[in-house]
């Protein structure tokens, strides 16, 4: 499938309607509450390359976003906008069979795209996320070498700044808990513990303009998007326990950083 496909559930051609190469997706009246994966059938899953669709597990909750083909970008997205004024999001990403030649990874993303639950971005090395505006994400990078990066990105444009993620590496293998949170105003705040080591990451990015004006609205589509690069061979990334709320996150603190034209704030435990 050249062109981009899009699926809603794990073996359905989701039913969406093509205008320019984009699909377009009626909108529905947001909520904030998403408890895993379920049956997948609330969520639109896409592919802009021509390798097998992602696997899904209902049984487990997790989705295999990329696996070891090149040039591979994906992305699942809920099919209903949810409120992001305040949220905590949570999931477990993990990274195996990794080529540590080429640059890859996922992204959390909040947007508001034209193509709405159906956004993938190029396979062009940017997480699956370039060219997905308005947006916001924090990307978990494979930038072809140990030690793993994270970084929050706008718009589409994964354009440098990320950090490394010390003690923290995704190139382990090890399942790595997240939790993004935002609290309203200006702060984005991340945290990552390997479920092995029990090492920690964490930081505060100073986001500036606020998500509801970045985003054009209080409600967005919240997902993920994933790619592989375009030398060598990808790897098998997949998310699970993914949970989404509009619970008000705790405050995080740390010391001033630059990162990618915004101050962040960030602190490392061990």
């Amino acid at each position: 499938m050249s062109a981009l496909t899009s699926f809603r559930g794990p073996m359905a051609l989701r039913a969406a309607a093509l205008i320019g190469g984009a699909a377009l997706v009626t909108a529905t009246p947001a909520h904030a509450a998403i408890a895993g994966f379920g049956n997948f059938s609330g969520f639109a899953i896409n592919q802009t390359d021509n390798a097998s669709p992602p696997t899904v597990s209902t049984g487990a909750g997790s989705i295999q976003l990329t696996n070891q083909r090149l040039g591979e970008s994906r992305s699942i997205f809920a099919t209903t906008p949810q409120n992001v004024s305040t949220f905590t999001a949570s999931f477990t990403y993990t990274a195996v069979n990794i080529n540590q030649g080429t640059t890859q990874g996922v992204a959390f993303v909040l947007q508001n795209g034209p193509s709405g639950a159906a956004a993938v971005g190029p396979a062009d090395g940017q997480l699956g996320y370039g060219g997905i505006t308005p947006s916001l994400a924090i990307g978990l990078q494979l930038i072809g070498f140990s030690p793993s990066n994270t970084g929050l990105y706008k718009n589409g444009l994964v354009n440098g700044g990320a950090t490394q993620t010390v003690p923290v590496d995704f190139y382990t293998g090890h399942p790595i808990d997240v939790t993004i949170g935002y609290a309203g105003g200006s702060f984005v705040s991340e945290s990552l513990k390997d479920t092995v080591t029990g090492g920690t990451y964490s930081a505060t990015y100073v986001l500036s303009p606020a998500l509801t004006t970045l985003l054009g609205g209080s409600t967005a589509y919240v997902g993920f998007t994933a790619s592989t690069g375009g030398v060598g061979s990808g790897s098998d990334q997949t998310i699970s326990n993914f949970n989404f709320t509009n619970t008000v996150p705790e405050p995080a603190s740390g010391a001033t950083l630059l990162l990618t034209g915004l101050v962040g704030l960030r602190r490392r435990r061990h």
